[in-house]
């Protein structure tokens, strides 16, 4: 989670042409904070992108847009204060492991031939990380690639289980497409908010400046 907190103290100098005005003032403040995180979440999504080989569809999804708060909380009450904040999460489902990059990029479980003899199905989650291999554990086989309606999908096969094929009318094995890494998985790593919380205060200042300055020429217009 990216965060930014602003005290209106901190910032008197750069509010003091809205001084006489609290709730332009405060207008200023949040509209600053807000941008500020817009762009950092461009830069959330860019940073995991450059760490995996997840598509930036999936990887927007799971960014948050900013979450604002203006309130804070004693007790039960929640109670107005001057203070600004707000804070971009990233949070999501659990992707699958075909949707990162296939070690090898292709068929591995071939019709015909015994599943003692397919060759393992690994991914890639990223250009630094290395292959993971889809183990066998209990009651499911180790991990292979077959051939999917929406091209190659990693999948296991459930051990003693099988299905009626709605075509065929026969018994075939029971198979469980492989979830990979969350997105939240890359976003945790160390240098992900050092890298960004510096920028963003960067980022507010300037912001900051633009508001009170756009506040006061429309003001001066009315």
């Amino acid at each position: 989670m990216l965060s930014l907190y602003v005290d209106p103290k901190s910032y008197e100098d750069a509010l003091r042409p809205l001084r006489a005005f609290p709730s332009q003032m405060r207008g200023a403040l949040w509209q600053a904070v807000k941008r500020s995180l817009d762009t950092a979440k461009k830069e959330v999504v860019n940073e995991i992108a450059a760490l995996s080989y997840l598509p930036k569809k999936i990887i927007r999804e799971a960014v948050s847009r900013p979450m604002m708060y203006s309130a804070m909380t004693r007790g039960n009450k929640a109670t107005k204060t001057d203070s600004v904040s707000g804070a971009v999460h990233v949070a999501g489902r659990r992707p699958w492991a075909d949707q990162f990059r296939l070690v090898p990029k292709r068929v591995t479980a071939r019709k015909g031939v015994r599943s003692r003899n397919w060759k393992p199905g690994a991914f890639k989650v990223g250009p630094n990380e290395p292959a993971r291999t889809v183990q066998a554990t209990d009651g499911r086989s180790p991990g292979f690639v077959l051939r999917g309606r929406k091209g190659l999908m990693l999948f296991t096969r459930v051990l003693g289980k099988t299905r009626t094929d709605k075509e065929t009318g026969k018994k075939v094995a029971r198979l469980q497409r492989q979830a990979g890494y969350s997105v939240q998985y890359f976003a945790s790593f160390d240098k992900m908010p050092s890298l960004l919380t510096p920028k963003i205060e960067e980022r507010f200042m300037s912001a900051l400046k633009h508001e009170v300055e756009h506040r006061i020429a429309k003001m001066g217009k009315k």
